[in-house]
């Protein structure tokens, strides 16, 4: 359900960690089955943004006229940049206003196709 707004609960971008994304204290709950003074889609309840630098290689080494084979390297997030995913926003539970979650890191794909 949608919290009551009390305060703004923006931190500025200094302020702003995986510990604290936004001020818990700018939010509570509402009454039972009723909604909140709060926004349905707040601004400051957003994932931080994300960067993520994908990149592949290709060889072909051919053996005559038809035949040949395809080497290929895919690789996902090649920076090994962090991204972090939601803030806790159950406004009143233990932990709002944190990030416990991110992506998996690097991927890295190999393939080697023989065409015939």
């Amino acid at each position: 359900s949608r919290p009551n707004r009390l305060a703004n609960g923006l931190l500025s971008g200094s302020n702003r960690t995986i510990n604290q994304w936004f001020n818990p204290a700018g939010f509570v709950s509402p009454a039972a089955y009723t909604f909140g003074s709060d926004s349905r889609t707040e601004p400051q309840l957003y994932a931080p943004g994300v960067l993520n630098v994908s990149a592949q290689l290709q060889k072909e080494i051919h053996f005559g006229e038809k035949r040949f084979v395809e080497f290929r390297c895919q690789a996902g997030n090649v920076l090994n940049h962090f991204n972090p995913g939601m803030p806790n926003t159950n406004i009143g539970a233990p932990g709002v206003g944190t990030i416990t979650s991110g992506n998996g890191g690097r991927g890295l794909i190999l393939a080697l196709k023989l065409h015939y």
